[in-house]
């Protein structure tokens, strides 16, 4: 279901990252909870987070993956 789609609706048109404020802004959203992937410099970096949580989340164990590497950031 998930895997990096072109969206023309938000300035990154990669689906879960955008840029605000000269950032690249990555965020995904499972079981009906947003979950905030962080901020970067680069826009590769957000895509590249975003895609490794996309294959957590297809896997199964992205809640243990998340709170492993957001050292215990709670959703949004």
């Amino acid at each position: 279901p998930f895997g990096i789609r072109e969206q023309l609706n938000n300035t990154s048109r990669v689906t879960g990252v955008q840029e605000i404020r000269n950032n690249w802004v990555a965020q995904i959203r499972t079981e009906g909870k947003n979950y905030w992937l962080g901020s970067y410099k680069n826009k590769d970096d957000a895509v590249k987070i975003r895609k490794e949580a996309e294959k957590h989340v297809e896997t199964g164990d992205f809640i243990e993956w998340f709170e492993n590497f957001s050292g215990g950031r709670k959703r949004r």
